[in-house]
């Protein structure tokens, strides 16, 4: 050995790096989602068309135009925030790929959404937890995850009720842990640590527990985000 060359980087930037590399394959999901989706529709429009069934195509046609329009005038009545309706669209449309149904409470609300709170990073934290809850409800062969949103009161809130087979005591202290994941497959444990780290840029929190159908995880993000600057 003639010599040695250490190098030092900012964990901080490494952190960046690989929260960049999580909302990129979140995006890239929920475009390849709508893709799928729309052409499962389109080819299963085009067969019943084929074999000269119009009424069942038109049928089918009618029922997505009404499940989409329902959903496009909740959101216009919901959130008036494009970034977050747009999310939600596609993590909707991700839910409806995977057989699941993604439902948004109608009696939801969030309006009142702080000009400094960075939309880039609320979405990425409900993705993973949105995400998350998916895949939770699917693996208990569950239906539906529920997203309940408010803007009332000093805080924005986001409860994510899933139909999982919910989380031990030790399970809910350690699943924000890097590495540590439920599930045996390599890849996992990732999503929610980088949660964790993304919630002191918002001023945000998050709460686990157990339901009488699952788990609820609840984000809490403070309004007052001038002093997080």
């Amino acid at each position: 050995i003639t010599g040695v060359v250490s190098s030092f980087r900012l964990k901080d930037e490494l952190d960046l790096v690989s929260k960049k590399l999580t909302d990129i394959q979140a995006y890239a999901d929920n475009l390849r989602s709508q893709s799928h989706e729309y052409a499962n529709k389109l080819h299963t429009i085009a067969g019943l068309i084929e074999i000269g069934n119009s009424d069942a195509a038109l049928a089918l046609i009618g029922q997505e135009s009404r499940g989409h329009q329902a959903l496009l005038e909740l959101l216009v009545n919901t959130v008036s925030d494009p970034i977050l309706s747009g999310f939600l669209l596609g993590k909707y449309n991700r839910a409806r790929e995977l057989g699941l149904d993604l439902a948004l409470d109608p009696e939801s609300s969030m309006h009142d959404m702080p000009e400094a709170l960075s939309r880039e990073q609320l979405v990425s934290i409900l993705g993973n937890l949105i995400d998350n809850a998916l895949e939770a409800t699917k693996a208990n062969r569950g239906e539906t995850v529920t997203l309940t949103m408010t803007d009332l009161g000093q805080e924005l809130i986001f409860e994510i009720d899933d139909q999982g087979k919910g989380l031990t005591e030790a399970e809910q202290q350690q699943i924000f842990d890097l590495g540590y994941s439920s599930k045996p497959e390599p890849g996992h444990g990732i999503g929610l640590h980088l949660v964790q780290q993304q919630l002191s840029l918002i001023q945000g929190h998050v709460t686990v527990e157990n339901t009488d159908g699952g788990c609820r995880f609840t984000l809490y993000v403070s309004k007052n985000q001038q002093e997080a600057a």
